[in-house]
């Protein structure tokens, strides 16, 4: 019915969609963004809904705001379908704002490189008052304030101050559900900050960072900066967060060598402090590290419980039909056995990179729960 009403639209026949649209009220149809949108008679201006009210922007929204003249905005960018992504990006009126949302979005669904990214963020005409807000941590979180906050990172000339604008554009984006994109993009500048055991503090904040960027060597770096004991001779992480270091690290790329066992918890005692979130962490952790054909810590698998690699059916369909319970899904609360059939429906299958890059993110993402 809503295409219906919007085709009666297009044909010049109003009365007849807006006979449709209220039958559509009536059954309980449509959403306040198609009412919004089309609704409207003769010049009476279209008045987009709150954004609390819009759960997702469609092609028919689009379609519909096209034809009204009306330009989306960036924070209902957030909540259109991936598919339609590149379309906002090419159209016209999209402004800078929107068509940044859309590139991030797009970088994060793995649509788009993350060049495409860093070329738009470079290319933004820097606005000197948000500049200045953003360099002082107060500018409003949003597309715009992360292209000012990506061109800060390059022109800092204190790592201190470097790391501030990482920390800032990287804790932005990961509130915008787009931590991965804007790892990708700033990668290679977090790769270039030294480490030292005076910044051992935002060790885990670096790895994070720098493993999403799939830089796990440059990530390898941070790990002596975290455990290495500081001034009042304590470490500047704690046990637990060295050990979800470690684990990125060595999930990203066993090549390196990181061996990941259970002493960075501590003692047995210690191991069995372990809060519910952590556990189940560990629990995720030997999952995906016997799916990936890892080594597991005898003492870890303890903690963790057994995980058998699940058998998988090593062709397209089969790794289609293993992610399909992933898609969409929230990776920090989806169930572990299906992330971890995912990921050997990957590597079975010779996507060996991909499956380490997912594995990343699903631990990422229940480090956050």
């Amino acid at each position: 019915l809503e295409v219906l009403a919007f085709c009666k639209l297009e044909q010049g026949s109003r009365e007849a969609a807006q006979l449709i649209v209220k039958l559509l009220r009536d059954q309980g149809g449509g959403d306040a963004l198609f009412f919004a949108l089309l609704e409207p008679s003769g010049d009476q201006p279209v008045r987009l809904p709150d954004l609390g009210e819009v759960k997702r922007v469609r092609p028919i929204h689009l379609a519909l705001m096209r034809r009204a003249g009306v330009t989306i905005p960036a924070d209902y960018v957030m909540h259109a379908d991936v598919e339609l992504l590149g379309a906002i990006g090419r159209i016209d009126s999209t402004d800078v704002a929107a068509r940044i949302a859309a590139t991030e979005r797009r970088v994060e669904a793995g649509h788009a490189p993350a060049s495409s990214l860093i070329g738009l963020y470079e290319t933004t005409s820097l606005d000197e008052r948000l500049l200045m807000q953003a360099a002082s941590g107060v500018a409003p979180s949003g597309p715009l304030a992360r292209a000012h906050l990506f061109a800060l990172i390059a022109e800092a000339s204190e790592i201190s101050q470097r790391i501030g604008f990482i920390s800032t554009i990287y804790a932005q984006a990961r509130q915008a559900g787009v931590g991965a994109a804007i790892a990708e993009a700033i990668g290679e500048d977090a790769a270039g900050i030294p480490s030292d055991p005076s910044t051992g503090s935002t060790a885990a904040l670096m790895v994070e960072i720098l493993t999403r960027a799939d830089r796990a060597r440059a990530a390898l770096a941070w790990i002596d900066a975290g455990e290495f004991p500081g001034p009042d001779g304590r470490p500047a992480l704690s046990r637990f967060t060295a050990h979800v270091n470690r684990v990125l690290i060595a999930v990203s790329d066993p090549q390196l060598g990181l061996g990941v066992a259970a002493g960075t918890l501590g003692s047995d005692a210690g191991a069995a402090a372990l809060s519910a979130a952590e556990r189940d962490f560990v629990k995720l952790e030997v999952a995906i590290m016997s799916a990936l054909g890892d080594q597991v810590s005898p003492v870890l698998a303890d903690i963790g419980g057994p995980a058998v690699p699940p058998a998988t059916n090593p062709s397209p369909g089969g790794v289609l039909d293993a992610l399909a319970p992933l898609a969409g899904a929230d990776l920090g609360t989806a169930d572990t056995a299906a992330i971890a059939a995912g990921l050997s429906a990957l590597s079975g299958y010779g996507l060996e990179a991909e499956a380490r890059l997912l594995a990343v993110e699903a631990l990422v993402a229940r480090g956050s729960v």
